[in-house]
Order: C-alpha cells, then sequence, then structure tokens
C-alpha cells in the first residue's frame, strides 16, 4: 500500500468519524451556532462557534443561554437574573439588560464551548456561495484524484479503430 493511499484512507476515516460522531450529538440535541453580533464582546467575538447542550435542567446566573428572542431571531446572552422561572438576559457588552424576559421553553441551549472564527465557516456554507464552493471543492477533489491516482487498469481506453483492407485495381 502506497504512502499516498494510506494517507487517503486515515482521511476518509477521520472525515466519517467525525461525520458520525457530529450525527449523534446533533440527535442527542446539541447545536453549533455562530456569533453573528458583539454583543457578547469580550466573552465572544463575531465569527465564533458556539456550542450549544441539549435544553433543560437548572438554569444559573452567568449562564449563558442561546434563545427565541421576541424578534424570531436566535440571540445568545449571558443570565443576569431568573425571577419566579423568569430568566432576564444581557449581553456582556451591553450596558442594560434586555426587555423582554425569557421561560425556559425559548431556551434552545446552553453554550458549553466556543471555538473562535469557526463560525464564519458555518455561515458561508449555509450560504447559496457556500454550497456551489462546496461542491466544486468535491469536483476538484475528484478531477485531482484521477489525475494524480488513477492506475492504469482504472482509466478507459478508446477502441482502436480499424479500417477494412481495401484491394484497388488499376491499370498500369
Amino acid at each position: 500500500m502506497s504512502v499516498a493511499t494510506r494517507i487517503t484512507a486515515v482521511l476518509v476515516a477521520l472525515l466519517i468519524g467525525a461525520t458520525a460522531a457530529g450525527g449523534v450529538l446533533f440527535h442527542e440535541g446539541y447545536r453549533l451556532f455562530a456569533i453573528t453580533s458583539g454583543s457578547m464582546v469580550p466573552a465572544f467575538e463575531v465569527g465564533d462557534l458556539a456550542v450549544t447542550q441539549p435544553p433543560g435542567g437548572v438554569y444559573a446566573l452567568g449562564d449563558v443561554i442561546t434563545f427565541h428572542s421576541g424578534t424570531g431571531k436566535l440571540t445568545t446572552h449571558r443570565i443576569s437574573k431568573i425571577d419566579d422561572g423568569a430568566i432576564q438576559t444581557r449581553g456582556d457588552a451591553n450596558v442594560t439588560p434586555d426587555v423582554s424576559l425569557q421561560d425556559a421553553g425559548n431556551v434552545v441551549g446552553r453554550v458549553i464551548r466556543v471555538i473562535p472564527h469557526a463560525g464564519f465557516v458555518l455561515v458561508f456554507f449555509r450560504q447559496p456561495t457556500g454550497v456551489l464552493a462546496l461542491m466544486a471543492a468535491l469536483v476538484n477533489l475528484v478531477l485531482l484524484w484521477e489525475l494524480f491516482f488513477a492506475t492504469a487498469h482504472d482509466s478507459v481506453t478508446a477502441p482502436t479503430l480499424r479500417l477494412p483492407r481495401t484491394v484497388t485495381y488499376g491499370l498500369r
């Protein structure tokens, strides 16, 4: 087995493993959200990726949650006050708390991890341009594979053209 084949096998195995792990985590309720505003600076920068665990359990002051805001958008802010089940949130960069109170039913998840700058990738691949770029990259990978790693038995050869023998009769 050549070095290129081994490397390819390892990369394919890693890709399959990462996809399977992501599928299991998604099935269990873990979600990924891109931070798209500066309201949580310095804790989160624009373009960071927030990983949330499934909603539920008891929320505490200081927990960072992602929730459906009154505008229909998802918002990621820190819990600043809890009063009779009503959750008040505030962005770290904001001076005042959010106007609307949240209940536990609006919470999508509690942030458990932040991956710097990875949110840009998520946002890019959720746009039509990103999907086209991904498809073009996959086509290019297939073409490069054929160009550099195809063996003689992988290639298709065109049949040879055999012309019939002709006999010419002529006068000398």
